[in-house]
């Protein structure tokens, strides 16, 4: 063989090598041509086309309309508008469609080229390269599905909140599933016990139906429930399933159909369980693609939240019957007490509040059960006689560990509502305990025995009955001060979330504790014996409370500033009540602020220890504020007891009251200075260290 015969050109290696290339590169290479009489041909088509579409590049040059005519109808359009623009203007073109491969599949491709002239014929040439992006496609869709799956369940478990009828709630979730699945029709339905104690489907929601008098006739069943008539018949043979059904090829039942409604081809079946529980089934018909494994996973979320919907649902109603069913018994028990010519009640010890009381009570005192349930904890304190209030508290400590039908009698004065006072013969008995046992409701009669009692003095209210009723009524004032700062710390952490959440939080926790030492706080110092008491840093109360309650000047735009002396002024005194004064105080001052102008609103708090000539050291503490001051006229009114400034509703005119009481307790003092037009300034005086009382 000559040395001529071998001989392979340059330009041949290139050619191979890049037809080796082209060959090599996923996806298809393509020459694309058009005409000047519009024919459209390719001249040239890589091997790419067998994997993209299923056939040789051969055939698709040879029969040029077999490659368009794969392309999706919806799409067809797109494709020529985006042809003849880039061949108009020559300019890039770039397509995205679906075609559908010769298996039958149908896929996503995207094509892009550069078009040329060419100058002998006219024709315009677009070398390109075409690619199969429907993994692409699909997860773009996958992840728009799942979002929407999403957005689905989050505005569900909202409604379902605040939601009178849930079925709307359950309605707008079939008709996002319907969407999201690309489903004709379906069910959320509830599993339920029918009279014959067998389950059956109770519908939650069901794609809206228009039944014409045929198919009325044909799926009613007399002692069926409409929706379970309709599900079980529009559905059958599925419905009530505790297994997963994946149906796609469903056998024609050859029974009517409800006018404009197609027959049930494909099928799924979702049970719904509440731990072993089948509460529920979904089921959603006629997908054109049928039904897979893969949407059952995908829905997976779907079926957990409709669970979790359909056993709050139940619990509501389980509620709803029950609560009804006490208001039956109520019902029935009041009309047998309301005949009985005794005063029956229930008065609760650990809330000292009167629960329930018959229509004998406005026969005998004038008052209604609801004007004595009104009174709340203050009942005792209003209509009990003085002189027999300690009798009353005994007779009640009695009772704490009583024995099961132990009874217990007393009598003891009441005042009527007209303002005399009747006296009653009371009879009472354990009705309800605690887990620790301790008698927490008793249930008592209570006969008038006044016509008994004509011999005997008319009783004057004393002064007692007054103090008790002020301590009462400012044990409930002083529980809205820990209140107000644990809601003013919730509000905080809901809309500041930063480094001090854990500090807040510790706050929170501190309130909600203390909250139950205020009312044995008070009783404490009504019965004017100490309670516990240490050397305590002003500064460092001052500071705990701003923590507490600093969030509501802020609200406010209260500017607030610290005036601390040094040496670390100190107090021997109840840390809790000191505590309380000093919410009282800074609450005042937030209320007298409240109409200056913002960027006036000046709250001060001073400490510093004075000593006095024989050695004596007091801690002082200020809260001054730039408030409007208060009128000489009320001056001298500031400290008693029920008295108050504030709109109704904003304070009970207990507070100054108290915390004059609980600084005079501690041997201190409170001293006020205040100019009207300038500010309020309250000084409280307390000595530094404890002091030994000297024996009598």
């Amino acid at each position: 063989m000559s040395g001529k015969n071998c001989h392979i050109s340059e330009e041949q290696i290139s050619a191979n090598v890049l037809r080796g290339m082209i060959e090599n590169v996923p996806g298809m290479i393509y020459r694309f041509v058009l005409s000047p009489d519009g024919q459209m041909t390719f001249s040239y088509v890589s091997s790419g086309c067998i994997e993209i579409y299923g056939v040789s590049p051969e055939t698709i040059i040879n029969e040029s309309g077999l490659a368009l005519g794969t392309v999706h109808p919806h799409d067809a359009a797109s494709l020529q508008e985006s042809i003849m623009e880039s061949a108009a203007n020559l300019t890039r073109f770039h397509w995205q469609g679906r075609i559908r491969h010769v298996n039958g599949s149908l896929r996503w491709i995207q094509a892009v080229s550069k078009p040329t002239r060419h100058g002998a014929d006219g024709s315009i040439h677009w070398n390109g390269y075409l690619c199969d992006v429907t993994d692409q496609i699909q997860a773009q869709e996958a992840a728009r599905r799942s979002q929407a799956l999403l957005a689905c369940l989050h505005q569900a478990q909202t409604q379902f909140i605040t939601a009178l009828d849930k079925r709307v709630v359950f309605e707008e979730l079939l008709t996002s599933l319907l969407v999201l699945t690309d489903s004709v029709y379906g069910f959320i339905a509830e599993v339920q016990e029918n009279a014959q104690g067998k389950p059956e489907l109770g519908s939650f929601a069901l794609t809206s139906l228009d039944w014409d008098s045929e198919s009325s006739r044909f799926h009613g069943h007399k002692n069926m429930p409409a929706e379970t008539r309709k599900i079980e018949r529009l559905f059958a043979p599925y419905g009530l399933t505790e297994t997963i059904v994946i149906a796609n090829e469903v056998a024609p039942t050859g029974q009517p159909r409800p006018a404009g409604y197609s027959e049930l081809l494909t099928y799924l079946g979702l049970p719904v369980w509440s731990g072993t529980e089948l509460i529920g089934v979904i089921g959603i018909a006629n997908r054109p693609n049928g039904y897979d494994t893969e949407l059952v996973q995908f829905l997976d979320p779907f079926v957990s939240t409709c669970a979790g919907l359909m056993e709050a649902t139940r619990n509501e109603q389980r509620r709803s019957f029950a609560e009804q069913n006490l208001r039956d018994s109520r019902h029935f028990l009041s009309r047998i007490a309301d005949t009985t010519p005794e005063i029956i009640y229930i008065y609760d010890r650990e809330n000292d509040r009167n629960v329930y009381a018959n229509r004998e009570l406005v026969n005998v005192l004038g008052y209604t059960a609801e004007e004595v349930q009104a009174s709340q904890d203050k009942l005792l304190a209003t209509l009990i006689h003085p002189e027999d209030f300690p009798l009353i508290v005994a007779h009640s400590q009695k009772q704490c560990h009583a024995e099961e039908g132990e009874i217990f009698e007393i009598e003891y004065r009441m005042r009527h509502k007209n303002g005399e006072w009747r006296w009653l013969l009371s009879r009472e008995t354990p009705f309800q305990r605690n887990a620790e046992g301790i008698v927490i409701q008793v249930l008592g009669t209570a006969l008038d025995i006044t016509d008994k009692k004509l011999l005997q003095t008319q009783v004057i209210q004393s002064e007692k009955l007054a103090a008790l009723g002020e301590l009462v009524a400012g044990v409930a004032h002083e529980i809205n001060n820990p209140l107000t700062a644990i809601s003013g710390h919730c509000q905080l952490l809901e809309t500041h979330p930063d480094a001090r959440v854990q500090k807040k939080a510790a706050a929170i926790l501190t309130m909600a504790e203390r909250t139950a030492k205020i009312v044995r706080s008070l009783l404490s110092f009504a019965r004017t014996h100490g309670s516990e008491r240490r050397i305590v840093s002003l500064n460092a109360l001052v500071e705990m409370t701003l923590d507490i309650c600093g969030y509501k000047f802020e609200k406010s735009d209260i500017e607030i500033c610290k005036d601390f002396a040094d040496n670390g002024p100190r107090a021997y005194c109840n840390e809790n009540q000191l505590e309380q004064v000093l919410l009282n105080l800074l609450n005042n001052a937030e209320y007298a602020l409240r109409t200056k102008p913002v960027g006036s609103r000046i709250l001060t708090l001073s400490t510093r220890t004075i000593t006095e000539a024989d050695g004596t050291q007091w801690g002082m503490l200020s809260v001054a504020d730039t408030g409007s001051g208060i009128p000489a006229y009320i001056l001298p009114h500031i400290f008693d007891p029920f008295f108050t400034t504030k709109d109704i509703g904003e304070g009970t005119g207990l507070g100054l009251s108290v915390c004059h009481g609980i600084i005079e307790s501690h041997g201190g003092s409170m001293e006020l200075e205040t100019q009207v037009g300038v500010g309020t300034q309250f000084t409280l005086k307390l000595p530094a260290r404890s002091v030994r009382k000297k024996a009598a």
